[in-house]
């Protein structure tokens, strides 16, 4: 996404060996515009294309060059998945590493070096040889004040309330009027706003287009349209549900997330803790926080889980399972300190009934206390300090 510290990472992690050009300058994507072949000749060293989406012509060029024998090397950066702009897969496939640089997970922002939850749950068939190591994490965290700001570097550096409410709308006034024009044609801009915030709104719950559609007055095909903008520059990602028929995974809805919950809480008009708890949408965000967290975590992986959610035709949900190979881990997410019997049986049934199928080792429910406890066979509370 936009305001990641994509550039900066790229101006101090790179010798003077590369050469850098960022495409903000208008008159630089003009004259890649007119010629992207012969930009590319002219190159004599490794070189960086910062805001690379602006000029999606240079990618054939690339493409050719690259086929022909091209001896430097190229960094590609944007705040679009290039891969999913309309035109440029043909041309990447199999010719470039995607990285995805998120906001800031967690052990970032306050400069953590011990191994994450999913690197420790990764290995294991039985939680208690790796108890201890989550014994030291278990506490009770005033975790409200991460859901509200979330984790875009800038943020961190201001202090004031009303300074983090300014940026927030400088973002989401410039992801329109600049960020959007230069990946989608969009005509009814003040259309694709409001569908923005009904997105942040929705974090945490399961897509329905058509729904979106009426509340706003759009036609489905629009909202499957704005929508495929918004996870094409990384504003919302998809979870599919699992099954183990494949081609159900394909078919039926996911589960919708905010990229960043400090956006989602701004568009949703919470400026203090006391508006994010009594709002409606606390159990929402704070399962989209936890997600979003694990997913940073996972990109950190070299073998990496594959994140799914789980529901019934009758409503019994488990909000995330973790996929690795032949392993399902189910994790259930509760905001309060205690934890009713129901959620425990719910998390009994789902595993007693796909172990047929695939290994279900252990259950995790994260919820807001700070006791470890095993409530029934390998299914155990976990305080949700110990992801972190």
């Amino acid at each position: 996404a936009r305001q990641t510290g994509k550039s900066t990472l790229l101006k101090n992690s790179f010798s003077e060996k590369w050469k850098y050009y960022n495409l903000d300058e208008r008159a630089l994507v003009s004259m890649i515009q007119s010629d992207p072949d012969q930009f590319i000749a002219s190159q004599k060293s490794n070189f960086i294309l910062d805001e690379a989406h602006k000029a999606p012509e240079i990618f054939h060029s690339i493409k050719y060059a690259v086929d022909s024998g091209f001896k430097y090397k190229i960094i590609l950066s944007g705040s679009a998945n290039f891969l999913l702009l309309k035109g440029v897969t043909e041309s990447l496939a199999g010719r470039a590493g995607v990285l995805e640089l998120y906001p800031f997970s967690y052990s970032e922002k306050y400069k953590l070096s011990n191994p994450g939850f999913l690197e420790k749950i990764q290995n294991f068939n039985n939680l208690q040889p790796i108890l201890p190591a989550f014994e030291t994490k278990a506490k009770r965290m005033n975790i409200s004040e991460e859901v509200l700001f979330g984790n875009y570097p800038k943020i961190q550096e201001l202090k004031k309330k009303e300074d983090k409410k300014i940026w927030f709308e400088n973002y989401r006034v410039t992801y329109l009027e600049k960020d959007l024009r230069d990946i989608a044609s969009i005509s009814y801009l003040n259309e694709f706003q409001r569908f923005y915030e009904m997105a942040a709104f929705l974090s945490g719950g399961i897509l329905n287009y058509a729904s979106m559609a009426r509340d706003l007055g759009i036609s489905v095909q629009t909202s499957m349209r704005y929508l495929s903008i918004l996870i094409t520059s990384y504003q919302n990602y998809l979870i599919p549900p699992y099954f183990a028929n494949i081609g159900k995974r394909l078919i039926k809805s996911p589960k919708l997330y905010s990229m960043d919950t400090g956006l989602a809480c701004y568009f949703m008009r919470y400026r203090d803790k006391d508006d994010l708890l009594m709002g409606g949408k606390w159990g929402n965000l704070l399962e989209n926080w936890i997600v979003s967290e694990l997913i940073k975590q996972n990109s950190f992986l070299k073998e990496k889980f594959t994140f799914y959610y789980y529901r019934t035709s009758n409503g019994v949900e488990i909000d995330l399972i973790l996929e690795f190979g032949q392993k399902l881990i189910p994790i259930e997410i509760k905001s309060s300190s205690k934890v009713e019997p129901s959620t425990i049986q719910t998390m009994k049934s789902f595993m007693e009934s796909i172990s047929k199928l695939k290994k279900v080792p252990f259950g995790i429910i994260l919820y807001g206390g700070d006791k470890i406890l095993e409530m029934s066979k390998n299914i155990y509370l976990i305080p949700i300090s110990c992801i972190l």
